[in-house]
């Protein structure tokens, strides 16, 4: 086999290690656990561990070092390429920060080890607060929020303060609302809890119980809306009211108009009085004026008789105002000769 050959390795053809390992390990909000936990996967993967923690086992750092002596020009190139993934997984600030010339990648890896696991007893106190205030109410779905406690877990395994299940399914049942109480109720009621997946996925089941639930009562409200003309289970007030206001409206309406029938046939009736009493003084007043010259009225009412004609020179006084239609005193006995039926 050529010199060629006998470098190859499977870790030499990985072009995209982000891939492989979704992660960007940052210092404030970089998900240190994970990133360990498919970093480990990759470098088994391609039998690489000892390149990034060294055995300290007699018989494994035996074979190491042998591996090392029989082709060392390979083992540094393999150790190249595992320190680039870690340089391509990690922030620039964390790069900044571990970057050394002619590094290694078991001194890298310390070194990241070291930043993220320094001041492991308040980390764990401020990790441990976190924890205990953590709500679904403040997070989008119940996965975020699953997701975010079992961050939280993982963080406070890093600083060597590892959580318990029991604890770890109280944490997550007790950030919980009270829409939620079946679910809590059920786990709390487990001898011993069960795992913190089943929970997990116990709240997700719950969590689309309540969006089926809330989204059929949304489409009832909305045939309702639809049924009613647009008016909501709270507006109905404004349409009981704007129904009573029509009903008023049209009884005053009956009522106005049965007001002014009534002026009107008191008026007629006035009115019909007072025509009545003004033609029966017109018709005594002619009869007793002077037949000559002038128009005279017949009491029976049979026509109009006319004299000789007058002269306009000579025409005659203006007849005599006739009596008030509404008199204050009673009418006294006229004259038999006053009468229509006594005019000559």
């Amino acid at each position: 086999m050529s010199d060629t050959g006998a470098k190859f390795h499977s870790a030499l053809s990985i072009t995209n290690v982000k891939s492989l390992v979704p992660f960007t390990l940052d210092i404030e909000n970089g998900p240190y656990h994970s990133w360990v936990a498919l970093f480990k996967v990759q470098a088994r993967v391609h039998n690489l561990m000892h390149h990034i923690i060294p055995p300290t086992e007699v018989a494994a750092k035996a074979k190491i070092d042998a591996l090392r002596v029989a082709d060392p020009e390979l083992y540094d190139l393999l150790d190249a390429a595992v320190l680039q993934w870690i340089y391509g997984t990690i922030s620039p600030e964390l790069l900044q920060a571990i970057l050394v010339k002619d590094d290694t990648v078991a001194k890298s890896w310390q070194r990241l080890e070291t930043i993220f696991k320094d001041n492991k007893g308040s980390r764990a106190t401020h990790l441990e607060e976190e924890l205990a205030a953590v709500s679904l109410e403040k997070i989008s779905s119940a996965d975020a929020y699953c997701n975010h406690v079992k961050t939280l877990a993982d963080k406070l395994a890093d600083v060597d303060a590892p959580v318990a299940n029991s604890r770890l399914v109280l944490w997550l049942i007790g950030g919980l609302p009270q829409a939620y109480s079946g679910t809590v109720d059920f786990v709390q009621n487990q001898d011993p809890l069960p795992p913190f997946e089943n929970v997990q996925s116990r709240i997700k089941l719950a969590e689309r119980t309540l969006k089926n639930r809330l989204s059929k009562e949304a489409g009832g409200t909305a045939t309702f809306i639809a049924s009613t003309g647009g008016a909501q289970p709270g507006n109905m007030d404004h349409v009981n009211s704007n129904h009573q206001h029509n009903y008023s409206s049209n009884s005053n309406h009956g009522r106005n108009n049965n007001t002014k029938n009534k002026k009107k046939i008191i008026i007629g009736r006035t009115m019909g009085k007072t025509a009545t009493l003004a033609a029966v003084g017109v018709a005594r007043t002619v009869a007793a004026a002077p037949t000559s010259g002038r128009l005279a009225v017949t009491a029976s009412g049979s026509g109009v008789t006319s004299s000789s004609h007058t002269p306009y020179g000579q025409w005659p006084q203006q007849w005599a105002a006739p009596p008030c239609p509404y008199p204050t005193a009673p009418m006294q006995q006229q004259h038999p000769a006053m009468q229509p039926g006594n005019a000559h």
